[in-house]
């Protein structure tokens, strides 16, 4: 079995330095979702606890409840680590201020990429290459063009074996 602190780079890396927030916690899985995530609601309804609804890209569905207190913080921090690494359609049915530290958290976010893909890199050169993929997941977006170079290398390897 594969350890979680082992797989976890780069998205997943990144998502699990993150996991004291509940509703990141959800999200890290493993192995990712084949096809991705196609959308997530996030609703905050006032008589019952909130929630997120995960559409996925193969059709299936799941929903996750949450305590109120902090409910609205932890949504912030997920909109902004979600719009930045991936693809996934964002909804919310509630209104909300913009994040105090946004500054602060997206310069601790761009410094964990750089460090997610610097880890990756060695996944790639010890020839671990579905490894190195499913480090990226099928919702990664904005990828350095190097790191897309070595997607499709590791891709055509597999391919090959």
């Amino acid at each position: 079995m594969i350890s979680t602190t082992i797989v976890a780079k780069f998205v997943n890396l990144v998502l699990a330095q993150y996991t004291d927030n509940p509703i990141i916690a959800v999200l890290v899985s493993w192995p990712p979702h084949p096809l991705g995530i196609h959308r997530i609601r996030a609703s905050n309804p006032l008589l019952r606890k909130p929630f997120i609804e995960i559409s996925y890209r193969d059709g299936g569905h799941t929903q996750h409840a949450f305590g109120k207190q902090g409910f609205l913080r932890f949504w912030q921090e997920t909109e902004l680590l979600l719009q930045r690494l991936t693809d996934i359609d964002l909804a919310k049915e509630f209104s909300l201020d913009e994040m105090e530290d946004k500054a602060a958290f997206t310069a601790e976010l761009e410094n964990c990429l750089e460090e997610s893909i610097l880890e990756s890199e060695a996944i790639f050169q010890g020839g671990m290459y579905q490894l190195f993929l499913d480090q990226y997941g099928a919702n990664c977006k904005d990828l350095p063009p190097a790191v897309s170079a070595r997607m499709a290398a590791a891709k055509q390897r597999l391919e090959t074996a």
